[in-house]
């Protein structure tokens, strides 16, 4: 009976159902949101000498490119200022193609604003009080200058708080560039998982009981709120900086500051502009933006300060929490650094988790300044650098301006690259050296005596090292003391990459009901990777007279863990 509602369940994932619609954003939209003679161009660069002097322009560069061109979003002045500093500039028919569709009224159709995302999170944390509370962690530009037309920032924290912590974190972030719609809806679909699956899913449940998610959907609302009205806004609306910028705003001309290009680490040091009306104005000054101040104190809230003050001092392997930035669009996952080709101290460990990240999304995993551009000023950068915590940025879907339409494939695609990141936090430098158990399964061989557990161990997207061991705990994790269950090699040996494992748990004296399993392996370097956990019923003995009935609760399995591996 399990097995039939997983698959069904997990069925209705697969299609996409678990997005859901907010309130269709189809105000008209505005003439001058974008110019006239607007285009998406692929900038060709010969060398990376030439590129660099390309970013000095204050081009609004997009977070996709070929191998000799950079793609910018231009007007029809910079495409002939480029051409006369010798630049070959060329249409890119595909994303023009959707930037046809952002002149429309259907593109932003059911993408959820700024005040209903709030009332998504209040509603959240009143439903599930013992595992949400939304958290308001500062106020953005506009509200520092006048309460009532700004907006408070908003984050939700998903954690069991009858199980005392300290609990290690994964943290999520969405929209620190104001029109990277899809970003936000992304983030909430993780929140509806999370929250609805606890006591249905079995991962749900042990990530809440174990761990601690923070989700902040909008990072920068006051920008958001233009973009909600058609313009092409990506900086927060700080007008005091300076500058004669365009009021409203258009794509290469805006007040405000990028807040992705104002974090107090390595700011302004290349990849940033000094022009205040520029995409990406870095700010007056490192962390001068009220929204980038509140998130850094945030995060300096939620995780320890694990690496040295210097350059090349690595965070250490135990080093707990992960942090990812959400943005659109390229379909890459970045990890730091962006603002100089060297690597960072841990870069061996970094390249592993977004290499895993991207087996699951089937992204490009890759160093930004070497496979992108340079950027500065970044969040990633920031939490690496000050925090010592793993940093990426995920860049969502295949086009710039993403249909509303399309979200069920950006999270059919990017939710087990997230549920694997929230997995890995307890200290994800060491869990992501160590293989994978997917496909776990149980079957009663002996009710109320005995029950069999199965499942996979998997090496592929970790250097393909051979298993050399599995194990299995009831209820209670390996951290928090449970003991350890040896699971055997199906085939009688550990000798392969991959090994169907499987074990007898008594439960003879286990109580009726619903456990959970959790199930971790380790290869031949002595590296565990993180636990997968599965429900398992524990029935009551065969009756000897008169027979007990049966327990009726039933977990909802509204949202299971689609069993996936990566693929690399």
């Amino acid at each position: 009976m399990m097995t039939r509602r997983l698959s069904l369940v997990l069925l209705l994932i697969i299609l996409g159902t678990i997005v859901a619609p907010g309130r269709s954003l189809t105000a008209p939209l505005p003439q001058d949101g974008l110019s006239a003679d607007a285009q998406i161009v692929r900038i060709y660069v010969k060398d990376k000498a030439q590129e660099e002097v390309l970013l000095t322009l204050g081009l609004d560069l997009l977070e996709a490119r070929g191998p000799d061109y950079l793609l910018a979003l231009t007007n029809g002045k910079e495409r002939a200022m480029l051409q006369d500093r010798g630049y070959r500039v060329v249409p890119d028919d595909r994303q023009n193609e959707a930037l046809a569709h952002y002149r429309t009224d259907t593109y932003r159709g059911g993408y959820r604003t700024v005040e209903e995302v709030t009332a998504y999170l209040q509603q959240v944390a009143t439903r599930y009080p013992t595992l949400a509370q939304r958290v308001d962690y500062g106020d953005s530009w506009r509200k520092t200058q006048d309460q009532a037309s700004g907006h408070d920032l908003w984050a939700l924290r998903l954690t069991n708080r009858f199980i005392p912590g300290p609990k290690p974190v994964f943290f999520l972030m969405a929209a620190i560039h104001a029109r990277e719609l899809s970003t936000t809806e992304i983030a909430l679909n993780f929140v509806k998982y999370l929250a609805e699956g606890y006591g249905n899913d079995p991962e749900a449940t042990w990530l809440l009981d174990w761990h601690e998610i923070w989700v902040a959907p909008v990072t920068n609302p006051d920008g958001r709120v233009l973009a909600e009205q058609g313009y092409y806004q990506r900086k927060n609306v700080n007008n005091t900086n300076g500058g004669f910028c365009l009021t409203p705003p258009n794509e290469s001309n805006q007040y405000g500051t990028d807040l992705n290009r104002n974090a107090s680490f390595a700011w302004r040091t290349v990849g940033a502009s000094y022009n205040p009306c520029a995409p990406i104005y870095a700010g007056p000054s490192a962390a001068s933006e009220p929204e980038e101040q509140a998130l850094e104190s945030l995060m300096r809230t939620l995780f320890a300060d694990q690496r040295g003050p210097n350059l090349p001092d690595p965070a250490p392997d135990t080093t707990q929490g992960i942090m990812i930035s959400l943005h659109s669009y390229g379909r890459l996952v970045l990890w730091p650094w962006g603002f100089t080709t060297d690597l960072a101290p841990n870069m061996a460990d970094l390249k592993r988790l977004g290499d895993k990240f991207a087996g699951y999304n089937n992204y490009y995993s890759c160093q930004p300044s070497v496979c992108l551009y340079y950027t500065s000023g970044t969040t990633d950068d920031w939490a690496y650098g000050e925090l010592g915590i793993p940093g990426f940025t995920f860049e969502l879907g295949e086009t710039f301006f993403q249909p509303y339409n399309d979200l069920a494939q950006m999270w059919r695609d990017n939710f087990p690259a997230l549920l694997y990141a929230a997995k890995v936090a307890r200290t994800p430098y060491l869990l992501a050296r160590g293989p994978d158990a997917v496909n776990l399964r149980s079957v009663s061989t002996a009710p109320g005596l005995f029950l069999t557990i199965s499942a996979t161990i998997s090496d592929t997207a970790n250097g393909d090292s051979l298993i050399a061991a599995a194990e299995a705990y009831v209820d209670t994790p390996p951290w928090a003391g449970g003991t350890p269950i040896a699971l055997g090699a199906a085939d009688g040996a550990f000798d392969e990459v991959i090994e169907v494992v499987g074990g007898s748990i008594s439960v003879q004296s286990a109580p009726p009901g619903w456990h959970l399993v959790f199930v971790r392996g380790q290869d031949a370097d002595g590296h565990w990777g993180p636990v997968s956990a599965h429900f398992v019923e524990m029935e009551i003995a065969p009756p000897t007279a008169t027979p007990t009935p049966k327990p009726t609760r039933r977990p909802r399995l509204s949202f299971p863990l689609p069993t996936v591996t990566p693929d690399r």
